[in-house]
C-alpha cells in the first residue's frame, strides 16, 4: 500500500464531502441530549447528595440501597 493509497482510504474529501450531512446530524443530537441529560443528571446528583443528609432510616436505607446498585452495576456497553 502506498502513502497514495492511504490518503485515498482514510483522507478522501469527495467520502467526507457525501458524509458530512450524517456526520453534522449526530453532531447536532449530541448536543441536544448533551443540553438534556447534564442538567437532569445534575439535579438528580444534588438530590441524592441533599436526601443522604436525612437520618431517617426510611429514607436512608432505601437510598443507600439505591446508590450501592448503581455502583454495582458495570456501564453498558452499547
Amino acid at each position: 500500500m502506498t502513502l497514495d493509497d492511504f490518503l485515498l482510504a482514510f483522507f478522501s474529501l469527495e467520502i467526507l464531502e457525501q458524509a458530512w450531512p450524517i456526520l453534522w446530524q449526530g453532531f447536532k443530537m449530541t448536543l441536544l441530549l448533551s443540553v438534556i441529560v447534564v442538567p437532569l443528571g445534575l439535579a438528580g446528583g444534588i438530590i441524592l447528595a441533599l436526601l443522604s443528609t436525612v437520618r431517617h432510616p426510611l429514607v436512608r436505607w432505601p437510598l443507600m440501597a439505591w446508590v450501592d446498585l448503581f455502583r454495582a452495576l458495570p456501564p453498558s456497553s452499547c
